[in-house]
């Protein structure tokens, strides 16, 4: 009994161990993965991106569809990857799909393998989405199938963006920005209003950006608005533009604050009115930093000896006085360049 009972045992660890082996196995082998990227690209705008074949072995021969919704992506071409015989391309953009066969010989491919590039055009508007749908027709080591998965992608045509960024300066500092357009697609005029608080930053002045020829420009500093119309002309303008470039002067106390906010007028591809958002920003008067270094004491015309001055850093940090002199009436001044300790006499003569 005690023999039949040790064989059982033995049977079945024997049956669980092979289990185990086989498991581990399986689990070793890497999955063949068929997939296509994510991409995001402004209206008008065009974009190559691959099909990939991961962990693939020994792959002799590939055919895939692409799926895609034709009112917001059209394919424009498809080009060869890693394999080295491509047998036909059939695009229809009417219907959204493209289909894409090819071989390897003699050899198989293995490992990472680009199937094939495909190039991209966005026409739909800014928000439309598309699936980026992969169906394998077929995926063979030139005698069976090979098993797979496919990894889907998404379409996104970007938002043309209309923006001011944060500007933060000190009292009666200027400094100029841009308005960006975003994102654009032929472009042809544009007519903007920035709006603001008088009482915490002016416009000193507005300048042309990329669009070529300058409309109007009405700065009203006591009402808090300033407006700029362009045109450019014979063709549109597409991508990341600069609208115009803005000087703005901080004129409130620190602290203060102020929309700059957009209004577009009109945005306009030369036919109809471009979709957009509008991205405003803020002005921040900065605090009025507190003075760092003083004269502590000095000595003019010692009986032996310079006159000298003692400089007192208020701070615990070094301040660097690069770029600093100090002079009398002999106008001879003298460098303080180096670092200001908390307390650090320096001479001069």
């Amino acid at each position: 009994m005690k023999r039949k009972l040790a064989a059982s045992l033995g049977a079945i660890l024997i049956v669980v161990s092979a289990f185990v082996m086989i498991t581990v196995a399986n689990n070793s082998i890497p999955t063949v993965t068929v997939s296509i990227e994510d991409v995001a690209i402004g209206k008008g705008e065009e974009i190559t991106l691959p099909i990939m074949i991961e962990n693939l072995d020994g792959g002799m021969g590939a055919n895939i569809i692409l799926s895609f919704d034709p009112d917001v992506v059209q394919v424009l071409d498809i080009t060869g990857g890693d394999f080295n015989l491509p047998l036909y391309t059939l695009i229809d953009n009417d219907n959204g799909n493209a289909q894409h066969a090819v071989l390897n010989f003699p050899a198989g491919l293995s490992g990472d393998v680009v199937f094939a590039n495909v190039t991209l055009e966005a026409i739909g508007e800014g928000g439309d989405t598309s699936p980026l749908d992969l169906e394998v027709v077929s995926l063979t080591d030139g005698v069976d199938e090979i098993a797979h998965e496919v990894d889907n992608g998404t379409f996104t045509v970007l938002n043309t963006i209309v923006s001011i960024k944060d500007v933060a300066l000190g009292a009666g500092e200027t400094t100029t920005v841009p308005i960006m357009i975003e994102n654009l697609d032929g472009g042809m005029g544009a007519n903007i209003i920035l709006s603001f608080d008088p009482d915490v930053v002016q416009v000193l002045d507005i300048t042309g950006g990329d669009f070529n020829l300058p409309l109007y420009t009405l700065i009203d500093n006591d009402n808090g608005n300033a407006q700029h119309a362009v045109l450019n002309f014979p063709a549109g303008l597409s991508g990341d533009v600069v609208f115009a470039n803005v000087t703005l002067e901080a004129i409130g106390e620190g602290g203060d604050t102020s929309p700059l906010d957009l209004e577009v007028v009109s945005l306009t591809d030369g036919v109809d009115e471009i979709a957009h958002e509008v991205d405003n920003g803020t002005f921040t008067v900065g605090e009025v930093e507190t003075q760092k270094v003083v004269i502590n004491e000095f000595v003019s015309n010692p009986s032996s000896g310079n006159e000298w001055i003692e400089l007192y850093n208020l701070i615990e940090s070094d301040v660097l006085l690069d770029g600093w002199t100090i002079e009398d009436n002999t106008a001879s001044p003298a460098s303080l360049d180096g670092k200001n300790n908390p307390c650090k006499r320096i001479s001069a003569s």
